[in-house]
């Protein structure tokens, strides 16, 4: 121990210094250590906790991601499904309209090929009339001697050979 005496250090203060720590020890020991373990077993036993808890809330929030995942693709399929539904009401409507429209059509272009047929019969028949009654006059001034019921007969009787050679 001579070698360490010129610095400070002899037998007497080693002694003191480990009784000293192992007072130290012991008065921790007794007061501070259970009081510090049981700070620390709480603070794990917390931790821990929180961490399950932690693990619970992400298995919950992945449920409901998962779920709500499902949820638009439901919807997205209705919509999908109605949309499709709604075109094909859309065509249908198309074509029964676009039908009605030519039927309607159809009906007027009939219609009205029908007063025009009726309207060139009767203008027809009305240049006939008159036609035969403009032969008629001129036959008179000519066969003055015929009686006018002879003249009238030929005048029809021929008209009609005409018409229906033409």
């Amino acid at each position: 121990m001579s070698k360490v005496a010129p610095i400070g250090i002899d037998g007497y203060s080693i002694l003191q210094y480990l009784l000293s720590y192992g007072i130290l020890l012991a008065v921790l020991g007794y007061f501070m250590y259970p009081k510090l373990i049981k700070v620390i077993d709480e603070r794990r036993s917390a931790i821990k906790n929180n961490l399950e808890n932690a693990e619970k809330l992400q298995l919950e929030l992945e449920k409901q991601v998962a779920s709500h995942i499902k949820e638009k693709k439901d919807l997205l399929e209705d919509f999908r499904v109605e949309r499709e539904k709604a075109l094909k009401e859309i065509a249908e409507k198309r074509k029964t309209m676009l039908k009605e429209v030519e039927e309607q059509t159809e009906k007027l272009r009939t219609e009205s090929q029908n007063k025009i047929d009726q309207q060139q019969r009767g203008l027809i028949l009305g240049a006939e009339d008159k036609l035969v009654m403009i032969m008629k006059s001129i036959l008179k001034d000519v066969l003055v001697d015929v009686p006018e019921e002879t003249i009238e007969k030929s005048v029809v009787n021929a008209w009609k050979k005409q018409k229906n050679e033409l």
